[in-house]
């Protein structure tokens, strides 16, 4: 599990330079790295697994408890229907068809930024954390922008990705084994809310190395200089030198003492 961020670091305009430099090439490496391995899982997480003849489809597929767990989904998907959503509340079966296309849209929150002379209200953006579900029309940055009355809202969007969200939530819940197997490829699962969002619970995926944010005076001057209201979180590289890894930790405890003095 990444260790807690350590927000309000002190740091130079230079050292985040640099930090910012060393962030995007971790974050690259580690996105696709996370990738490559989602799309190996791909087969256990297309939603007619779950969903079966619930989800529009040319063909015919037998799901055991696909019938409860769609009445499970519309129950769901009722709870989030409201605001800030406002959809509305019915969700009728066969649902259309869900990608089997799995994204990986970048973990981000609101942020008020109190500098010396100045505060400014940002979007954060953490480099290694991401809400995982299948690939929707909008992302969680665009679905954010039209909860709070962005233009181009799109209640057929807005509905699709919260299904999507729904829909791999539930099938992390019916099968702890997948919830295993991603937390073996040392991400921490979580589900998680943003306000932005209301009810609906995401699927975030952490990378095991910690990021921060640096003091607020140097957000504000940063996000001043660029001309956009957009900081992404830097690299912790203290926590990355000393990064553990838990399997070798649980290796050594059960070979013990004894046989490691010899």
């Amino acid at each position: 599990m990444a260790d807690q961020p350590r927000h309000g670091t002190e740091i130079t305009l230079d050292r985040l330079m640099t930090l910012r430099s060393a962030t995007e090439a971790v974050s690259k490496w580690v996105r696709k790295e996370v990738e490559d391995r989602l799309d190996c899982l791909r087969p256990l997480l297309l939603p007619r697994r779950l969903l079966g003849d619930h989800v529009k489809s040319a063909a015919h597929e037998d799901v055991k408890d696909a019938d409860k767990t769609f009445t499970d989904l519309q129950a769901a998907f009722r709870e989030v229907a409201g605001a800030p959503f406002k959809l509305a509340a019915r969700l009728d079966s066969p649902i259309d068809a869900i990608s089997t296309d799995i994204a990986l849209y970048p973990w981000e929150y609101a942020y008020q930024a109190a500098g010396d002379n100045e505060s400014r209200a940002l979007t954060v953006k953490s480099p290694l954390s991401w809400v995982l579900m299948h690939a929707a029309p909008i992302s969680l940055s665009q679905a954010r922008q039209m909860l709070v009355g962005g233009a181009g809202r799109s209640d057929a969007d807005l509905k699709q990705f919260a299904i999507n969200a729904l829909v791999i939530k539930q099938m992390l819940d019916r099968n702890p084994a997948l919830v295993r197997l991603l937390e073996a490829l040392r991400l921490t699962v979580e589900i998680v809310g943003l306000p932005e969002t209301g009810k609906l619970p995401l699927v975030k995926l952490t990378a095991p190395i910690a990021t921060f944010r640096p003091s607020d005076s140097l957000i504000v001057s940063a996000t001043k200089l660029s001309g956009i209201s957009i900081f992404e979180e830097l690299l912790d590289v203290d926590a990355a030198k000393t990064f553990k890894d838990p399997f070798g930790e649980r290796l050594i405890e059960l070979i013990g003492p004894a046989a490691l003095a010899g």
